[in-house]
Parts: structure tokens; C-alpha cells; sequence
């Protein structure tokens, strides 16, 4: 079985399907469960998109796992969603992604209670397949990545959405993000040789940010952990989203 898409509504008793594409199937997750056992719960609340309106938890055990059957050696991307709230709070749902080579013919998903007296629960989980070519350089099969950012410049809305994914080949998200004294600029046509390596959208790469003179520099902060030595994966894109011609081209020097 080659595994392409699977995406799992947590706490709903119902298969749906979104946007009349199959690739947008949720499922529940009966038949996925390895070890523990959970309790459904429908939120008061409303929320979009609708898989956060419904949830798993675990009042028991300390270790409750799911297993998903997967295809050796392929990258998948696993997306888990959270949202759960007590009273009517602006609180958004939020999201932990992890891009993974498959080293057997499951992945197994565990939920861990890492302090005494809370109660881990989850509310929607992806697993996509990716192609190897979108991320060549980062395809050790001993190391799984942790997304800390993926981040879309110049433009104040998010690409991406979990029922849309014809938005994005694999449905990932583009946080918005502008920076003060910075330029927002846009482009309605695609920059000059679009990038196919990690394979960005157009309508990420037609957004950018750029300096007000060119003698000034751009600053980016990006936080990580402070707990722990780690290794850390940065790719930047730089396009000319100019309506004119750049006859000598432009030169970029980052610094880290």
C-alpha cells in the first residue's frame, strides 16, 4: 500500500469530505488506535476550520499511541492540530509539524502526559506524502525535522488552509509576516525562474519585503530552543518582483 494522503478528524463519528476533492478526505480514527484508549468530546464552541471543533483526549495512561500505515522510505509530512478552550476566549488552534522519512511500514503518533495532572488530548492530524525532490537536501533517513517557521513576506493573510489543498501541493501553511520599516511589495505575475526546490507557491514567492534605500540590510529573527544543541535548516528566497528590468542583476550577502 502506497500511503499518498491520510488526514484524521479526532472526536467526530463521521467521514467528510471536504471541497469535493478526495485528497481532502477526513477520516475518523477508529481502526488507527495501538495503545491506550481516549474519549470524544465536541466543543461548544464553533470553529474554523471545522476539524477543530471536535477533539480526543486521554484521561488515563501515560503513553497513547496511533499507528498509520506509511510507505518505506518515503517523506511524509505529519501536521497535528490542537485547539480546546473552557470559556470564550480569542484563542486560536495551533499546529506542530514534523517532515519524516519513513523508516517501516508505520508511523506510530503518540500522545506523552510529560506533567502530572494534565490530560493530553489532540484534535486533527495529517500525514502527507512528499516528494523526495521538493526536499533533496534534507532527506537523511536518520533525522526528522521540526517546522519552526514557514513564513510568507510582505503579506498580511495566511496561504494554506487544512480544506484547501489545492492551495498548496501539500497542504502546508504560509504565516504572514511583515516587518516594520520594511517595504510590503507584490507582484500579480510570476518571478523570473520560479524556484522548484521545496516548490513554493506563486502566490507566496509574488509577495516580498524589501528595504526603504539600498544601503540598508533586512533583519529576520528566528528563535529556537535555548535548551539543547541542535541543527537547524534555513531556506531563503529571493525574487525580483520588479515590473522593470534589472539590466546588471542584483547581489544578496546573508549573514547568521
Amino acid at each position: 500500500m502506497q500511503l499518498k494522503w491520510l488526514q484524521v478528524d479526532y472526536g467526530t463519528t463521521n467521514e467528510t469530505l471536504k471541497e469535493l476533492n478526495i485528497s481532502a478526505l477526513w477520516r475518523t480514527d477508529d481502526g488507527f488506535i495501538k495503545k491506550g484508549q481516549g474519549q470524544n468530546k465536541l466543543l461548544s464552541m464553533t470553529k474554523s476550520p471545522s476539524q477543530m471543533n471536535s477533539l480526543r483526549f486521554f484521561p488515563s495512561g501515560k503513553r497513547n499511541c496511533y499507528e498509520f500505515p506509511v510507505t518505506l522510505k518515503y517523506m511524509y509530512l505529519l501536521r497535528a492540530g490542537f485547539y480546546y478552550v473552557v470559556t470564550n476566549t480569542s484563542e486560536e488552534p495551533f499546529f506542530h509539524e514534523v517532515l519524516y522519512t519513513a523508516m517501516r511500514e508505520k508511523v506510530k503518533v503518540c500522545l506523552v502526559r510529560s506533567i502530572k495532572g494534565m490530560v493530553p488530548f489532540i484534535s486533527s492530524l495529517q500525514c502527507i506524502y512528499v516528494d523526495y525532490n521538493v526536499y533533496d537536501e534534507m532527506t537523511d533517513n536518520k533525522t526528522a525535522f521540526y517546522l519552526r517557521h514557514r513564513i510568507r513576506f510582505g503579506s498580511d493573510k495566511q496561504f494554506g488552509d487544512l480544506n484547501c489543498p489545492d492551495d498548496d501541493l501539500y497542504n502546508r501553511f504560509w504565516s504572514p509576516r511583515s516587518i516594520p520599516n520594511y517595504h510590503n511589495v507584490t507582484s500579480a505575475f510570476p518571478p523570473n525562474g520560479m524556484s522548484r526546490y521545496i516548490d513554493p507557491p506563486f502566490e507566496v514567492l509574488s509577495y516580498a519585503i524589501e528595504t526603504k534605500n539600498v544601503t540598508s540590510s533586512i533583519y529576520i529573527p528566528i528563535d529556537f530552543p535555548s535548551t539543547s544543541p541542535l541543527s537547524a535548516y534555513i531556506v531563503l528566497y529571493f525574487s525580483s518582483i520588479l515590473t522593470r528590468p534589472i539590466e546588471n542583476g542584483r547581489t544578496v550577502q546573508s549573514q547568521l
